[in-house]
């Protein structure tokens, strides 16, 4: 097809597309409009059909109103007289006034006149009229407000429906009293329906509303109307519509459906507009596109017919030097010019290629396969370009027959099976075409290698037809070698990275193991003041360092993607309290208040990694109180989004510090940054914990994220989501008793120090203790003695601990016996207490030991039926945790009795200081500060689980202020009794230790 007759088919087309764009806008716009003016003018005809009925209703009202105000009618109703019947209720009567039916009732809605004509005959209707009988649905017509209080409307009856009006009797001066009810009645029938179509000028039909199936002509109607939609249009034809209306009755129930039929003029009007706005807008689209045409022809189609003849020319002959002529100043011209120069450059790139044909560095070769009469498959292979193949690859040395029989010997040994077999495999997988990569060696003995795709073509008959190009790609492939060796070469530097931190938790923690348990030891000797508090200070130093040490290591499990989540069911409420009350300590040394809250519809178990959420909530929590020096530091849970299983909480940490730019918002959750650099050196800190929150938020499919404004405060909140747990409550950590029969214990351990702090620890449960400093040592003092149990450092010189088990596990095979081995080890990295249980290992504790989760382990591996009784009796026992918790505070100070004891001596004599304040907030109404005191009394002894107090001070704190005014001699009277009973409790026990102490 030329150019020119596309020109004309884009133009029909284009007529045509107008011509349809035409039509579906006239339908959509013009229609819609006079299909509108047709609607309203339907509408104002049913308008004038309801106002005919409404006419029609208060002629009715009219004729009742004027018989009911009338002295004649006054006089009949208190006395009937038959000569009133007569006169004014004669068939020539009935025909002046056109009503069908007409009912006298007295004051009591007693019939005393009653009569019914039918209008088209004449004839007197005999028995009661069904007016009558209605009047019992219509009830409101005979409630007479006052004298001109009269009622009309709609009516159903048993004849039919009836325009009925009732009005008062009552003097021709509209006096009253009143004295009964004038009714009258007209039927809407098929006659009276014909009266009002007169009236209107309009074709009106009529169907009762009824329970019954309406005719075909409303039967559509009666599925649109209702009381809320009382109109309804229906296109019968192009030339017929039909418009509906419901009429409703006196109590405003649908009663009468009336139809009106009407030309549809305005529609016949839109058609005929379209049709000749078409018409007019085709004839213009036709002679315009005739004009744009001949414009086409003149200016665009000639020249661009030259054109091509030239460009065919030059292709046929070949002629690079032709050239197309240049006319206009347009885009036809624009485009003659860059065929020109693209022809020039052509003829450049025509001599650039021979120039530098003898750098080609492809090879295009083909192969005929053809399968034999025992089905195997015959390859014979050709070169298409050998004088390029040369250039590729000289093959002068081999001396083939044939290039082709060159290039097969060229082919690296080991790889010349897998070339040769390629193509026969692809044949029978009926494959469309493959690739490879194989070697070559040159004649100079040098290896190269070349990529290879290769097209199959099936011809039938057995035979196939391969075409294959082969490119060198020796310097992609050295290229993918160097990259291998750096990947490798980054993969062993990880991998000393991890070594590095795990050797340095060993040799870092063991010191650290050693310095931590002789603190504790030393804690429990007899100490100064003064050497308390050094104590004390050498334990804080070696946790912060701990500190740092974990946030390094957690960084790197994280970095590594080794940090696992657990799944443990836990009490939310229990994690949140004792976090609070741990952080409420470090809060009260500074004045600040620390303060929980969980939503009621938090769910009271969980299930999932506790320790890590108190990890992200204790870092959260830790900085908020680091950084706030006056105000509070609140820990809100709540309940971000919950289904049967899943429950989604979210944790906010507010507090009223210094907070943050806005500009370091984002920079503070990267690795080693804090808001300011000055940071570090007046809080402390590595800047690792809000990095390592967010890797452990974003594991509990959560989002870290933080608020704040300078000097006002910092909100940090967190997402996480847990299983909801079965109502279980586990164990939280408390004390936990040593095994309660003496074992004999082989401690192997290299460090003098951590030996002296275990061998401490265990001679304190009533174990006997036997050490060594190696794994050789421990094989051999087991091959002579029986031990209970072994504690194994993993890290150990001449043998370490795996290798001193499996030599242990070697000789219980031949001699038979369990010995349990528990190791210890340094290493804090994820999997290490999974390899040492699949070395053999019963147990597993990491340093530094703590005492609590040691004992533990050993009650789990050696196993124990007896627990120690205790010294009180179970009732004694109780009522003395009502008061105090005595193993929930030892295990709160770590298990040392001296901390404990002066602690409890502490408590003793600061509450009655708090009763003294609260006392004092009381007589001056500061019931805010009282509550302040209170606030911090609950902490304190919460602290060390001095329950009845810290219930009594919490009483205290949530009562509001208004009503502390008039209760608070109450509650201070309870917290005095609850402290009272806590001094005589603690009284009792420092009495009896210091007995223990005598003795």
């Amino acid at each position: 097809m030329t150019l020119r007759e596309k020109t004309l088919v884009i133009i029909g087309v284009t007529l045509m597309g107008l011509l349809v764009v035409l039509l579906v806008a006239a339908r959509q716009i013009v229609y819609r409009s006079f299909n509108q003016l047709e609607i309203e003018a339907a509408d104002e005809n049913l308008s004038r059909v309801t106002e005919a009925i409404a006419v029609a209703e208060r002629e009715v009202r009219s004729t009742a109103s004027d018989y009911a105000a009338w002295d004649d009618t006054c006089d009949y109703i208190q006395e009937p007289y038959e000569s009133y019947e007569t006169s004014n209720y004669s068939w020539a009567s009935i025909q002046g006034i056109y009503v069908n039916t007409v009912i006298y009732l007295d004051r009591e809605d007693n019939p005393v006149f009653m009569t019914e004509y039918d209008l088209s005959n004449g004839m007197k209707l005999q028995g009661e009229p069904p007016l009558l009988r209605a009047l019992q649905s219509y009830p409101g017509l005979l409630n007479h407000t006052d004298v001109s209080g009269g009622q009309s409307g709609l009516v159903r009856t048993d004849g039919g429906v009836m325009l009925v009006s009732a009005e008062p009797i009552v003097t021709s001066r509209r006096e009253g009293p009143i004295l009964g009810t004038v009714l009258m009645g007209r039927y809407v029938d098929e006659e009276e329906i014909g009266r009002l179509a007169s009236v209107t000028r309009l074709d009106l039909r009529m169907d009762v509303w009824s329970d019954a199936p309406a005719g075909p002509e409303f039967a559509s109607a009666r599925e649109q109307l209702s009381m809320t939609n009382l109109r309804h249009f229906d296109p019968m034809s192009t030339s017929s519509l039909a418009a509906y209306v419901l009429i409703s009755d006196f109590k405003e129930d649908p009663v009468l459906i009336v139809r009106a039929d009407m030309p549809r003029q305005i529609m016949g009007l839109g058609r005929s507009t379209i049709f000749t706005f078409i018409g007019v807008m085709l004839a213009g689209g036709i002679m315009c596109g005739l004009a744009s045409l001949l414009l086409l022809e003149r200016l665009v189609l000639r020249r661009m017919a030259r054109l091509s003849r030239t460009v065919r020319t030059i292709g046929l002959r070949g002629d690079l030097s032709t050239r197309v002529p240049e006319d206009g100043a347009d885009e036809i011209g624009d485009l003659a010019k860059s065929i020109n120069e693209t022809l020039e450059a052509l003829e450049r790139a025509q001599e650039a290629l021979r120039s530098v044909g003898s750098r080609a560095r492809c090879i295009l070769w083909s192969a005929d396969v053809e399968q034999g009469t025992d089905g195997d498959l015959q390859v014979s292979l050709k070169m298409q370009d050998e004088r390029a193949a040369q250039r590729l690859l000289p093959m002068d040395l081999y001396g083939g027959v044939s290039y082709a029989d060159s290039w097969k010997s060229a082919i690296h040994p080991e790889d010349k099976a897998r070339v040769a077999k390629a193509p026969i495999d692809a044949i029978r997988r009926a494959e469309t075409s493959y690739e490879q990569e194989y070697r070559i060696r040159t004649a100079d003995d040098d290896v190269q290698w070349v990529g290879e795709q290769v097209a199959i073509e099936h011809l039938g008959g057995g035979r196939w037809r391969l075409v294959g190009v082969c490119t060198e790609i020796t310097d992609r492939k050295q290229a993918q070698e160097e990259l291998q060796r750096a990947r490798d070469a980054a993969l062993e530097v990880a991998q000393i990275k991890s070594d590095f931190l795990a050797n340095m938790s060993h040799e870092v923690r063991t010191p650290i193991n050693g310095i931590v348990g002789m603190v504790d030891l030393l804690k429990r000797t007899e100490l100064a003041p003064e050497q308390q508090e050094y104590v004390q200070l050498i334990r804080v130093s070696a946790d912060s360092l701990m500190t740092v040490i974990n946030d390094i290591l957690d960084f790197s499990k994280i970095e590594s993607g080794k940090l696992r989540m657990e799944a443990i069911e836990f009490p939310i409420r229990g994690r949140v309290r004792d976090l609070v009350a741990i952080m409420a300590v470090r809060g009260e040394e500074k004045g600040i208040a620390v303060v929980g809250q969980v939503d009621d519809d938090v769910p009271d178990t969980l299930v999932g990694d506790p320790g890590r959420l108190t990890q992200v909530l204790m870092n959260l929590v830790g900085n908020a109180v680091k950084f706030t020096s006056e105000g509070e530091v609140r820990v809100v849970v709540g309940v971000e989004q919950a289904d049967s299983n899943i429950v989604t909480l979210k944790f906010a940490v507010r507090d009223t510090g210094i907070g943050i730019p806005a500009d370091k918002l984002e920079q503070i959750f990267e690795p080693f940054v804090q808001a300011d650099a000055s940071t570090t050196r007046r809080f402390g800190g590595t800047g690792l914990g809000l990095a390592i929150c967010r890797e452990i938020v974003q594991l509990m499919h959560g989002q870290l994220a933080v608020e704040s404004v300078v000097d006002e405060g910092s909100t940090f909140s967190f997402t996480a989501e847990f299983r909801r747990g079965e109502g279980r409550r586990p164990t939280e950590s408390g004390a936990v008793e040593a095994v309660s029969r003496p074992l004999r214990i082989l401690l192997a351990e290299d460090n003098p120090i951590n030996r002296r702090v275990a061998r401490r620890l265990l001679e304190q449960d009533g174990h006997r203790i036997f050490t060594v400093e190696d794994g050789l040592s421990a094989v051999q003092a087991i091959e002579h003695e029986r031990y209970d149990l072994v504690l194994m450092d993993v890290h150990m010189p001449r043998m370490g601990g795996f290798e001193a088990l499996g030599a242990i596990r070697a000789s219980e095979r031949i001699r038979g016996g369990h010995i349990p081995v528990i190791a210890m080890t340094a290493r804090a990295m994820e999997g290490d207490r999974e390899r040492c249980l699949e070395a053999g290992m019963d147990g597993y504790i990491a340093k530094p030991v703590e005492p609590r989760l040691l004992r533990r382990e050993i009650r789990r591996v050696v196993g124990d039926s007896q627990t120690s009784t205790g010294e009180t009796a179970p009732a004694e026992s109780a009522a003395q945790d009502a008061v105090l918790d005595l193993d929930g505070a030892r295990e709160r100070c770590g298990g040392d009795d001296l901390l404990l004891a002066e602690l409890l001596d502490l408590l003793r004599e600061s509450a009655d200081n708090y009763v003294a304040r609260i006392r004092l907030s009381a007589q001056e109404t500061n019931w805010d500060e009282m509550i302040q005191v209170a606030h911090t009394l609950k902490g304190a002894a919460a602290n060390l689980c001095a329950r009845e107090v810290a219930a009594a001070a919490r009483s205290l704190e949530e009562t509001p202020p208004e009503v502390l005014e008039s209760e608070h001699e109450g509650l201070v009277a309870q917290l005095d009794l609850a402290i009272e009973r806590l001094k005589g409790s603690i009284d009792s026990l420092l009495r009896k230790k210091n007995a223990d102490i005598d003795r």
